[in-house]
């Protein structure tokens, strides 16, 4: 017989749950047009990229900073640039921690059913 499953951890972030079209090209290009910027909605899946490349990957400690300047790459990644891109970037990094952008995908949940129906069973 197995052991009773004690704990599973996840990331959240694309494992758990994914982001709404605020997060996506359209939600970039809506956001900087309220700015005043212009940006190419076709580029954002390249920004994306590129702005992943410059994240410091050895950072342990959380700093919000770090990901408004990722914000501001992928911003200028799409074509923006000028005085609004800064505060687009907050604007666009607060939305994310505010956490109403994002929706639960259905493997998870039905996951987590199955091992908790089974580690009911086993204990």
């Amino acid at each position: 017989m197995s052991p009773a499953l004690r704990a599973v951890f996840f990331d959240v972030d694309f494992t758990l749950i994914y982001p709404g079209p605020m997060f996506q090209g359209v939600g970039y290009r809506e956001a900087c047009e309220r700015h005043g910027i212009s940006v190419d909605e076709r580029r954002y899946d390249a920004a994306v990229r590129e702005a992943l490349s410059r994240l410091d990957h050895e950072q342990v400690v959380y700093d919000d900073e770090i990901f408004i300047r990722y914000t501001r790459h992928i911003i200028e990644g799409m074509g923006g640039g000028g005085d609004g891109v800064d505060a687009c970037a907050r604007e666009m990094y607060d939305e994310w921690a505010s956490c109403h952008h994002f929706h639960l995908y259905d493997d998870p949940r039905r996951c987590c059913g199955s091992w908790r129906r089974a580690s009911s069973r086993s204990v």
